[in-house]
């Protein structure tokens, strides 16, 4: 990004020159692909392997961020890892992981959905052992509803992206579906 203002700010350049660069540096600031390409080539460089511990260090932190964020939705679970405190993290992955594996998420969209509700549910234990065990106040306890509430919303969405569809064509002239009844279907008809 600061090389996007230095662009930006220099005098010389202007018009379709400097946008054209803008987009380039965007692009390769955004673009997963550029991501690993940059990477790779600062490990692979000569400066690389003159570089002392802190440096090594200092930059395997920052760029370690980069990729986990260019791998995107996989066994990382990046967004859980950001959204929960560091002492309840590896909780919020056991969770994440064991509903991928009871629900059988395979979609981008499912993944999200299993991440989100071990967000929330790693939330609620937390305010709602705020509220029972530090005696916090009715804020707390106003959250863990809250997450309880956003846990609840993206399982039942989770279930229902998972229940199968049902098709029903009913040809007569009046058709009366009422509670409780239920509607068989087999999957080979």
């Amino acid at each position: 990004m600061n090389e996007i203002k230095k662009i930006y700010s220099q005098e010389q350049d202007s018009g379709p020159q400097t946008l054209k660069k803008l987009v380039e540096e965007s692009r390769s600031e955004s673009d997963p692909d550029s991501i690993f390409e940059d990477v790779w080539n600062k490990f692979s460089s000569p400066a690389y392997q003159r570089m002392d511990e802190g440096q090594l260090k200092l930059l395997h932190e920052r760029e370690e961020t980069k990729l986990t964020m260019a791998v995107g939705i996989s066994a990382a679970h990046y967004p859980v890892i950001l959204a929960v405190d560091l002492g309840h993290r590896p909780f919020a992955i056991k969770v994440t992981r064991q509903l991928i594996e009871e629900f059988d998420c395979k979609t981008s969209s499912e993944i999200m959905l299993a991440e989100l509700a071990a967000i929330h549910y790693t939330h609620f234990i937390t305010h709602s052992n705020d509220v029972h065990v530090h005696r916090q106040g009715p804020s707390f306890q106003k959250q863990a509803n809250q997450a309880s509430r956003q846990y609840m919303a993206a399982i039942g969405l989770l279930k229902q992206m998972k229940t199968p569809q049902i098709s029903v064509n009913v040809s007569t002239d009046a058709a009366f579906f009422a509670n409780n009844q239920q509607i068989n279907t087999r999957p080979n008809q």
